[in-house]
């Protein structure tokens, strides 16, 4: 399987979000992503949804793509194993997983990598991203503008919420991230 479907203007990009902190965009490898496995596991509470998550296993999947502080430590990762998906004749990007590291949740970061996303949904030319939420999230998704999708027959595992992020919002958060990046 390719390393990605198609290469991403994140990439090469540099942003800074309140804190100060400067952040960049990053494709980690498995060893990258086989330390996070060892380092977060650690550092996940017994009833984290994430708690029994591997990164490794999913290191060749199209679009993984991690986000670093400046010192290179990672503080947010997010995959899609098949990134554009079509339904009812919408284009949505398939948000498969996302995980802010554990000591760095209920911050700003969270709602930014969101934007990054949008950004990287908008740059695969998808209107829509579409997601399947532990009903532990669910909140926290709507929170920060996702709507219900149970009504667009996409299979997903029974035990999650079908979400999605809508035309403009999607629109709007890659905005936040373009607007968040450092000029060069």
């Amino acid at each position: 399987m390719p390393r990605a479907t198609e290469p991403s203007e994140l990439l090469a990009k540099l942003f800074e979000i309140p804190g100060p902190e400067r952040l960049d965009v990053v494709r980690p490898t498995k060893v990258a992503l086989n330390n996070l496995d060892q380092e977060w596991s650690q550092l996940r509470s017994a009833d984290d949804v994430a708690r029994d998550w591997c990164w490794a296993t999913v290191a060749d999947d199209p679009d993984v793509f991690a986000v670093r502080d400046e010192l290179g430590g990672v503080l947010a990762l997010w995959r899609a194993c098949r990134p554009i998906i079509t339904l009812q004749k919408r284009v949505f990007y398939r948000l498969d997983n996302i995980e802010v590291k554990p000591g760095e949740r209920g911050r700003a970061l969270g709602r930014f990598v969101l934007a990054l996303v949008a950004f990287r949904a908008i740059e695969l030319a998808a209107q829509r991203i579409i997601l399947a939420a532990p009903p532990e999230r669910v909140a926290w998704y709507q929170s920060v503008g996702a709507v219900d999708a149970s009504d667009l027959r996409w299979k997903y595992p029974a035990e999650l919420k079908a979400l999605q992020f809508e035309e403009t919002l999607v629109l709007n958060m890659k905005e936040v991230a373009s607007a968040l990046e450092v000029k060069k």
